[in-house]
Parts: C-alpha cells; sequence; structure tokens
C-alpha cells in the first residue's frame, strides 16, 4: 500500500516548517522515499507493479537489498522508463543506481545524492541542465551520464579522492576543464562529444590514469605532453585544435589524434 503520499511529504515538510527540498529523509520510511524518488516517472508500474496501489518494496523490480533488509541497488537500466526523478529521495543505504537507457529528463541534482552512493548510472537519457560535481559523495567509484543534454561548465577541481571513472561524453558542456587537480584515484575520464574548449594542461595528470577521452572537442593550444602518466594505455584527441609533438614512442601506439596538429617525433 501507498505509505505517503506526495501530498502527506509537502504537508509534514510544511508542519516541520522546512521546505519540501529540506525535509529530512531519516524521518520517512524507505517505502515512502522510494515511491518519491519514482513519483515523477509516468510508466512507474514496471518497478512497483501498480500506479495506484505501489506493491510492497519486497516485491519491486530491479531493487536488491542489503542484509538488514534495507535498499541496497536500485537496477533499473534499459526498462523503457518516461517521466522524472527526484534524486532526494534516495534512501540513505543506497550504494547503486542504474536508470542508464531509458527515456527520462528534467535537471539532476547530484548534489542531493546521498553519501552511501559508489556508483551513478544516469546515462543514455534526456537529462537537461547544469550539474554540481563540487558535491558529489565522497565514496563515489564511477558516475556516468553520457548522452543526455546536459550543459554549463565542468568544474572537475573538486572530484571526491575515491572515484575511478568519470564519463559525460556526448552533452552539451562548454567552456574550459581543468585536468591538474583530478584525484589520484581517477583511472578513466571521457568528456568528448562536448563543445568545451581553451588549452588543457596535461603535466599534472593522475599517476594512476588510464584513459583520457577529449576527442571531438574544442580544447586548442600547443600542448606539453612530455609527462603523461606512465599507465595511460589510451589517449584519444581526434578532431580537436590541439598542437604539439609526442616524443615518447610508448605514447604512440595508444594515442588517437587524426584531426589534430599533433605530431609523433623521435627524440
Amino acid at each position: 500500500t501507498l505509505s505517503m503520499l506526495p501530498c502527506d511529504i509537502a504537508m509534514l515538510a510544511q508542519d516541520n516548517q522546512l521546505p519540501l527540498g529540506r525535509l529530512d529523509v531519516h524521518s520517512l520510511s524507505q517505502q515512502s522515499l522510494m515511491e518519491m524518488l519514482i513519483q515523477g516517472i509516468d510508466n512507474k508500474e514496471k518497478i512497483c507493479v501498480s500506479v495506484d496501489e505501489p506493491a510492497d518494496l519486497e516485491e519491486w523490480q530491479g531493487i536488491k537489498f542489503n542484509e538488514r533488509g534495507e535498499v541496497l541497488k536500485i537496477l533499473q537500466g534499459d526498462k523503457g522508463l518516461e517521466g522524472m526523478l527526484d534524486l532526494q529521495w534516495i534512501p540513505l543505504t543506497v550504494v547503486d543506481i542504474v536508470f542508464g537507457e531509458n527515456t527520462l529528463f528534467g535537471s539532476i541534482n547530484l548534489s542531493a545524492l546521498p553519501e552511501s552512493l559508489k556508483h551513478v548510472d544516469l546515462s543514455m537519457n534526456g537529462f537537461e541542465g547544469e550539474i554540481d560535481l563540487c558535491h558529489l559523495p565522497s565514496q563515489l567509484d564511477y558516475l556516468w551520464l553520457f548522452l543526455n543534454n546536459l550543459s554549463g561548465t565542468l568544474n572537475l577541481e573538486h572530484l571526491p579522492k575515491s572515484l575511478r571513472e568519470l564519463n559525460l561524453h556526448s552533452n552539451s558542456f562548454s567552456g574550459e576543464v581543468n585536468l591538474t587537480c583530478l584525484p589520484d584515484s581517477l583511472e578513466t575520464i571521457n568528456i568528448s562529444s562536448n563543445p568545451i574548449s581553451g588549452p588543457v594542461d596535461f603535466t599534472a595528470l593522475p599517476s594512476n590514469m588510464q584513459k583520457i577521452f577529449l576527442h571531438k572537442t574544442n580544447i586548442e593550444g600547443n600542448t606539453d605532453f612530455s609527462r603523461l602518466p606512465d599507465k595511460l594505455d589510451m589517449l584519444h584527441l581526434m578532431e580537436t585544435n590541439l598542437s604539439g609533438t609526442i616524443d615518447n614512442e610508448s605514447v604512440w601506439a595508444i594515442a588517437y589524434v587524426l584531426g589534430s596538429s599533433i605530431t609523433f617525433v623521435r627524440k
């Protein structure tokens, strides 16, 4: 049965003199939180069985629980879901949330994500607007937001120290990006197919960096490639306005530079 209707949530927030978005999620059951999370999805019956009378949480599709019966994973990728998500209602026990490859839209408030989250996949949808990368969960391991309609600038200077993969390709992000303050943990960064611009500094990349995808962007300028990480095994810089020389022969096999002014030279 429906444990708390949206109007009940609003009344509770009003009684506590709190704006709706500031309601303490600790005061709500996990059933209520999950119902609020998917309230904006038009065909939510694909998750909660019935729109009018959502099933008990244990009967929902694509939900995994921990040994205490709390929601651990929300796995709703490629379900044909349509509508909107309200991320502020994610239960505080969730470590993995997947809504990739659906038809979801609207803005996404990443600063509302619970600290428990380690994996976030909202890729291949229609999400739009700007995103805040400065207040992500401190334990976040990967963030996939590729193939959406997201825009604005990218502040990469305050990413979680635990982050290993950041994939934002094929959106509409613009402006300059700073790669000199990335966390040491980061192994893969993909911000390709975005109209980002300006020069890029490759001299202070994380030592664990393995894959860099910056192709099909407007980044430009003569670039120093002399201090690339030893673990790097893929460097995609095709169709950019970068120039410069790569004289490390071990990098030649992993660097893709067609459509740029980067050249390979022997020392």
